[in-house]
């Protein structure tokens, strides 16, 4: 029977996803709610006797703060979600196997074992990411991809791209190659490695756009180093508006998304959904989600500034046809909303035949 789903932690913020998938699991019956820390004791409980399912999804949920006491009192959950596991009643969704800001105190690998262990079903977004859960957790057998869904049109329609470019700058001709590198600044995205690597091999008529909220202040002093006195280059930290976003993704002819490394490229989903073309690492979950859409991928080892700078100098000489929306990896909310709760119902079956912590 289905009944409640409670989502944690609440990590809404900007970002839709978790509005949009329990808009989406209404449809499939299940009600559901999105709650903090206090929230998730009542809901462990719940499951525990039998009524609704808790899906966890960013486990750094559990240190908000990154604190060692934070770290402790996250251990206290682990019998709880174990005998809620027992009943096939917890299900882990893995967007990051790795924190993009590494692991808190007390919250790492070892954690992480118990919490997949304590797990009905654990749910990833791409193949090369259920091989390292199951590798690095020992959960063989408990792993499902539920593919992420595209985020569409959720920040608005596309732009024309003759207005995006004027709402750009009024130096961008219609022939002028625009690069651009946006969202959230982070290390792990290397933005002081696209402009570098801009630098190094794009001609003198193209220009680049660096653009999203940068927190960390000296990765934004670093961009700015480097950046300084390159009249082609435009940075800005602030963060992007959605038709800002949207209007640079329509204005760009190549989306450049530098990931150190990734489980969930949430910036290459965005640029193909407004069918921007992508310049990125070959990482796994990359060249799945790009397959069939407009892409250039450099190796993800060794020195990405040359990997990096050399396909902008191949690109600079391409001009592609646009993208038509139907290459790469298209998976609707509506979709991956039905092949959750399948994973749900398929965990509530398997309780009653085999303990949850089997692998």
């Amino acid at each position: 029977m289905k009944d409640l789903v409670t989502f944690f932690p609440d990590w809404r913020g900007g970002d839709p996803y978790l509005d949009d998938l329990a808009r989406e699991l209404s449809a499939e019956g299940w009600h559901s709610r999105i709650v903090g820390r206090k929230g998730l004791l009542t809901a462990i409980a719940a499951a525990i006797l039998g009524r609704g399912t808790v899906h966890l999804h960013w486990f750094e949920g559990f240190t908000p703060e990154r604190r060692w006491f934070e770290g402790v009192v996250a251990w206290l959950y682990v019998p709880a979600l174990w005998l809620a596991g027992r009943r096939g009643r917890v299900i882990w969704t893995v967007h990051n196997v790795v924190p993009h800001d590494g692991y808190a105190p007390f919250v790492g690998i070892r954690f992480l074992k118990f919490l997949a262990r304590s797990s009905s079903r654990i749910l990833v977004h791409f193949d090369e990411t259920r091989r390292i859960v199951e590798e690095r957790f020992s959960v063989r057998g408990k792993v499902s991809v539920v593919h992420a869904a595209t985020f569409g049109h959720a920040h608005g329609p596309p732009v024309d791209r003759a207005t995006a470019r004027a709402r750009i700058s009024d130096c961008l001709a219609a022939g002028t190659m625009l690069f651009v590198q946006v969202g959230s600044l982070r290390p792990y995205k290397q933005p002081a490695t696209t402009v570098l690597a801009f630098r190094d091999a794009a001609p003198s008529s193209a220009l680049l756009l660096v653009s999203g909220l940068c927190v960390d202040e000296a990765l934004k002093a670093d961009v700015i180093r480097v950046a300084a006195s390159d009249p082609r280059i435009t940075l800005r930290f602030d963060r992007l508006s959605n038709e800002n976003l949207v209007t640079a993704l329509c204005a760009a002819d190549w989306s450049i998304c530098p990931y150190t490394t990734i489980d969930n490229p949430g910036a290459v989903n965005l640029s193909m959904s407004y069918d921007c073309p992508v310049i990125a690492p070959a990482l796994g979950p990359v060249t799945e989600m790009t397959r069939g859409h407009p892409a250039m991928l450099y190796p993800p080892d060794g020195p990405v500034r040359q990997h990096l700078a050399s396909v902008i100098a191949k690109a600079a000489q391409m001009r592609l046809a646009p993208a038509d929306g139907t290459g790469g990896l298209r998976i609707t909310r509506r979709e991956q909303a039905r092949q959750t709760s399948e994973q749900y119902i398929a965990a509530r079956g398997r309780a009653g035949r085999s303990p949850a912590t089997s692998a």
